[in-house]
């Protein structure tokens, strides 16, 4: 199990930035930087992180547009 998945401030910085964003799509860059920080942002670290988040939200609650980033719907 990756333990990014169940890391607090990971979740915690990754739902705040997705909802100040709300109406608009959060990069994959913006990702990297407001959630990552200063550690590297994986794609297997993201997928799993987005993984154990829609396994804990509303079915849909996040989409997915490939290859630009995120946006909770």
């Amino acid at each position: 199990t990756n333990s990014l998945v169940y890391d607090g401030g990971i979740c915690k910085r990754l739902l705040k930035i997705m909802f100040k964003n709300k109406q608009n799509i959060t990069s994959y860059e913006e990702l990297q930087r407001v959630v990552w920080q200063d550690s590297v942002m994986t794609d297997n670290a993201l997928r799993s992180l987005i993984r154990g988040l829609r396994k804990k939200l509303p079915k849909d609650f996040i989409f997915n547009l490939s290859g630009i980033g995120y946006k909770i719907v």
